[in-house]
């Protein structure tokens, strides 16, 4: 990533909620974050273009391997950047 200083729009992305979930090899649940993705002009922040809310965006490992906290989280970070991409294009 890079901040594009020739860029027409900016997404910021403020995390409201995160559950760090957890495994412990028998029990386990994912993380999740909910956010809000605000996209504004480069020039000028304060016009705002749009505003998604982003809800129940899961984190975990696809084998069941995400013993780490932040594993989980990063992960769900990137489900809510892949859908906020799919939403937008």
């Amino acid at each position: 990533m890079k901040n594009e200083k020739n860029a027409k729009y900016t997404l910021i992305f403020h995390t409201t909620f995160i559950e760090p979930g957890f495994n412990v090899g028998a029990w386990r649940k994912n993380a999740y974050i909910n956010g809000t993705a605000t996209i504004v002009e480069t020039g000028n922040r304060n016009n705002i273009v749009a505003v998604i809310n982003v809800e129940n965006a899961p984190g975990r490992d696809a084998m069941g391997v995400d013993f780490d906290t932040a594993w989980r989280i990063s992960e769900a970070y990137a489900k809510a950047g892949k859908s906020l991409a799919n939403f937008i294009f």
